[in-house]
């Protein structure tokens, strides 16, 4: 899935070139090696505060939370409904990140 992500970000920058657009993790993500963490989004790495931040696939914890509460907007996409995530955004998903970005990406493209 972390190739749909940088396939989402990509869209937004071709859409919004006059916007900086950046990708970033969770600390599953950095675990996992997916991203260095140097781009973790967490309380005890990096805070962020940008115009619209999408949780792709993150569960929500507290220090997750702390870190994107300066975003103006947070969208959650999440397989399950009753994510924690889910609480703290403003717009929300259900459903298979898998299926959901290429629709977004599709969207954006069109």
């Amino acid at each position: 899935g972390w190739t749909l992500v940088e396939e989402l970000v990509a869209a937004f920058a071709r859409k919004m070139p006059q916007k900086r657009i950046a990708v970033a993790g969770s600390r599953g993500a950095v675990d996992e090696g997916l991203i260095d963490s140097e781009y973790m989004v967490d309380m005890t790495k990096h805070i962020v505060k940008p115009d619209l931040y999408i949780a792709c696939g993150v569960r929500g914890t507290f220090q997750h939370f702390g870190a994107t509460e300066g975003a103006r907007c947070v969208v959650a996409i999440n397989h399950n409904p009753d994510a924690p995530i889910f609480k703290h955004a403003d717009y929300g998903i259900v459903g298979e990140v898998e299926e959901i970005i290429p629709a977004l990406i599709e969207a954006l493209n069109a």
